[in-house]
């Protein structure tokens, strides 16, 4: 299933974009687009504070409160992965907006093939990064792992603990074996030693840890720090 999330303070706007992309799955036979719309950027934070976040989002720019670059921001905390599709009505931004790692940015008023567009990069870009495995012999046997179900890999003494989005699994492997699959991946960074952290799960950095989503506790080590809050902040500010 792609999560879809439309934020736009104008109603008809609002209904339009919606319709379009509504239109779009019609036109691509696509049944596994779930789609929520919000008139406030107030809650669309809210929804993503509490249920994470969606796979694409189209946001306005001008909007009261929080403006759409503001919401990309908060956004890139959390998801580097979420598609961003900006939908306004000036130029001006633009810069802005792919500092932020926009997919696309779309200037109003627009047509169907604008959203079409914007839309058949947001799902290859999202299906690219879903088919990306390693394959890897573990104490069960051999498997298929999908990168970015990868949440944090912890090394204990010889054996490498994969904590998955949805389970647990051992190797007898070392942590430079998995770190050579990794390392260039950007999603991925070592703060200790001992762990490989994917950066799309971390909800906050400390000076002495990192707060994974699910509240996992991962250490920081001061060999590693200066080097990981670096490829942190140019991973989620791209800059």
């Amino acid at each position: 299933m792609i999560t879809i999330g439309i934020c736009d303070d104008e109603q008809r706007e609002l209904e339009y974009a919606e319709s379009c992309v509504k239109k779009y799955c019609e036109q691509h036979g696509r049944s596994d687009f779930s789609i929520m719309s919000f008139s406030t950027s107030f809650d669309l934070m809210g929804y993503v504070e509490k249920n994470g976040c969606f796979d694409v989002l189209f946001l306005d720019i001008y909007m009261p409160g929080f403006s759409g670059t503001e919401v990309a921001e908060y956004i890139r905390k959390r998801d580097e992965q979420c598609e961003i599709i900006f939908c306004t009505t000036s130029k001006s931004h633009a810069v802005d907006a792919f500092d932020l790692g926009a997919t696309h940015y779309i200037t109003k008023p627009y047509e169907q093939d604008k959203v079409n567009f914007a839309l058949d990069k947001a799902v290859f870009n999202l299906e690219r990064n879903l088919a990306k495995y390693i394959v890897k012999k573990t104490v069960t046997g051999i498997r298929k792992i999908f990168i970015a179900d990868i949440v944090y890999i912890e090394s204990d003494e010889h054996t490498q603990i994969l904590y998955l989005k949805n389970e647990i699994i051992t190797t007898h492997l070392t942590t430079a074996e998995f770190w050579n699959d990794l390392k260039t991946d950007s999603r991925f960074v070592q703060p200790h030693h001992s762990y490989i952290v994917n950066m799309d799960y971390i909800r906050e950095i400390t000076p002495k840890e990192v707060i994974l989503e699910k509240g996992e506790s991962v250490p920081v080590s001061k060999r590693f720090a200066k080097n990981f809050k670096e490829v942190y902040m140019k991973y989620v500010f791209g800059n």
